[in-house]
């Protein structure tokens, strides 16, 4: 069996750290949890793909739980705990945006 030399590993920040993250977010594109995590995380933070990724990323280190499993935690708590009336109404606000894209 072989072994890594860990010594020169750098932190998430490091330019290392975010190829890996890329070659990672290629992997998981395309999972549906981690994708909707994703816009969750975007939307409610402002977050582009890559933060939005890395913060999964982090949250899966912390917790040490598979990052599906984070995502799918993710979004079974938030979509968990918007009420009807609110799922309702940004529906209605996602359709007259669309409309309002549609007619311009």
């Amino acid at each position: 069996m072989q072994t890594r030399d860990i010594s020169d590993q750098q932190p998430w920040g490091s330019s290392r750290a975010c190829d890996s993250l890329g070659n990672l977010d290629a992997a998981l594109q395309g999972h549906p949890a981690i994708e909707q995590a994703k816009g969750m995380l975007k939307l409610a933070f402002g977050l582009d793909d890559h933060d939005a990724l890395e913060f999964l990323a982090g949250m899966s280190h912390d917790t040490g739980t598979d990052m599906r499993d984070v995502a799918q935690t993710l979004v079974e708590r938030v979509t968990g705990a918007a009420s009807a009336s609110t799922m309702k109404s940004v529906s209605a606000r996602v359709l007259a945006e669309w409309k309002r894209l549609k007619e311009s």
